[in-house]
């Protein structure tokens, strides 16, 4: 088949105009069957479907799930968003468990999750800060604390 004749038909076949058929199968290496598929990933068509009939004459349909290969780059794409995922994960399930922690003169005087103190610092940001200066002038001592099933280390910070 001429390539002018497999243009006219995937345009007739595809509902497509001409110069999206001929693109798809110039990128296809003229291969009809690649080039819908190409279309179908690019969403310029719907996707495909199989008829089979039976011996009672009716038809039915199925979809056609192309089985391409992901490339490297979208590989690559979805491993670092499962990582950002991943990290993500961890970095609530520490805020949950860990506390910070508001000490003056070796006595505790305050304690909440870390999860709940950035919020509150997100939220009401303008009165933790004067809060943080008063207790700072107060000779308090502030500290993020694991709780039990941790490590138990605390990093404290005057």
């Amino acid at each position: 088949m001429e390539h002018i004749e497999m243009v006219e038909r995937l345009h007739e076949k595809a509902n497509i105009s001409y110069t999206d058929a001929k693109d798809a199968l110039e990128r296809s290496g003229w291969d009809m069957l690649e080039a819908l598929v190409l279309l179908e990933r690019e969403g310029k068509i719907d996707p495909l479907t199989a008829s089979t009939s039976s011996a009672d004459g009716e038809t039915a349909y199925e979809t056609v799930t192309a089985t391409a290969s992901k490339s490297k780059k979208e590989n690559g794409f979805h491993e670092a968003m499962n990582k950002v995922g991943e990290t993500l994960k961890r970095l609530f399930n520490d805020s949950i468990t860990t506390d910070f922690v508001v000490r003056r003169q070796g006595k505790e005087v305050f304690r909440i999750q870390v999860l709940i103190a950035v919020i509150l610092c997100l939220c009401i940001w303008e009165p933790i800060l004067i809060a943080v200066v008063v207790g700072l002038i107060c000779d308090c001592r502030y500290s993020i604390d694991s709780r039990a099933g941790k490590n138990g280390d605390s990093a404290d910070h005057e």
